[in-house]
């Protein structure tokens, strides 16, 4: 129905969409429901493309259009590759998810194929809040010698308000390489869901989401929106981990006081690192800094043998000069 071209400027967007969604570098993605490749076609330019659609016949057209992506054959709500990828990509494909168990199966794909510190982007056609019915039209002729063309009427409606799914019935008129032409009807029964069953089922999952606009030169504006998520590698239990036990540590050796302040950096830290070691470490680095530079305590956390120096945390566990150890969370108070 759509040439190739016509998916460039669409395409920039999802691309950018997923790089600045992504907390890693962002090199592999996997395409879920890619249909006939023209969104990868320029995808490709950006990232290491694997494409999973269940069409053969939309597989065989990808692959003429994208040799150099791998392409899986299989359903976006159970296939599972065994590897992860930096970037999920899900287009319009995931409107024929009509239930909210056939849309939650699509999004927990997503998820397990998404790498942590990686991104997601899920671009449903519409939800309940911005669904007007409609009507479009379109079609191309043939290149390159082939006299064939198509034009077609689309009619989209909602019968039935109260359920999770609208109507798109479409009309072809298809020429021939002949001339001869004919007419032929098909309806695709597409899932309409809430903005916010959308946000909770991939909550759910596990990702973090948020909703942004789909600025395209042919849409009107306000009425497409996308779901750009990012898997932290930072969960929630990270952040309260090193929460408390930074806590525990700074009022059993300095007092209380200064809880919001931990918590600010420990919030910082989960937007930008992708390995919980590495965060712990961090956050714990940038409390000490915060203590030393504002002379609250400039030996923060003191050394217990020497009381010259303080300790660094190495290991998930403060370090003394004689090569005794303490955990993080268990300081004494040296009053």
């Amino acid at each position: 129905m759509s040439a190739p071209e016509d998916y460039a400027e669409e395409a920039a967007l999802y691309r950018d969409a997923l790089v600045d969604a992504a907390i890693r570098n962002s090199v592999t993605c996997l395409e879920l429901g890619s249909g006939g490749g023209n969104n990868a076609l320029f995808l490709k330019e950006r990232f290491t493309m694997t494409l999973v659609e269940p069409s053969e016949g939309m597989l065989a057209h990808s692959r003429a259009l994208n040799p150099e992506c791998e392409h899986v054959r299989g359903d976006m709500r159970d296939v599972r590759l065994g590897t992860t990828f930096d970037c999920v990509f899900v287009h319009d494909a995931v409107m024929y998810m009509t239930t909210e168990d056939d849309l939650q199966r699509a999004i927990e794909t997503a998820f397990v194929h998404c790498a942590d510190g990686g991104s997601a982007l899920f671009c449903p056609d519409h939800v309940k809040e911005n669904f007007e019915s409609s009507t479009d039209h379109g079609g191309h002729d043939g290149k390159h010698g082939d006299r064939r063309a198509m034009r077609y009427l689309a009619w989209t409606r909602d019968p039935e308000p109260d359920d999770t799914t609208y109507t798109v019935d479409y009309a072809y008129v298809l020429r021939e390489a002949d001339g001869t032409t004919r007419v032929e009807h098909d309806r695709h029964i597409e899932g309409l869901f809430s903005r916010e069953t959308w946000l909770r089922l991939l909550r759910k999952a596990g990702f973090d989401p948020k909703v942004m606009p789909l600025r395209h030169s042919e849409l009107e504006a306000g009425k497409h929106e996308m779901f750009a998520c990012t898997k932290a590698a930072i969960t929630s239990a990270h952040k309260a981990s090193v929460i408390d036990r930074l806590r525990r540590d700074v009022h059993a050796t300095v007092g209380p006081g200064y809880e919001a302040r931990i918590e600010w950096l420990a919030e910082m830290h989960r937007e930008f690192t992708s390995e919980p070691e590495v965060y712990v470490e961090r956050v714990v680095e940038d409390v000490q800094q915060l203590f030393h530079d504002e002379f609250i305590d400039t030996d923060w956390p003191a050394c217990p043998v020497c009381r010259r120096h303080p300790m660094w945390l190495r290991d998930g566990a403060w370090g003394a000069c004689d090569g005794s150890t303490v955990p993080l969370g268990e300081l004494r108070s040296t009053k």
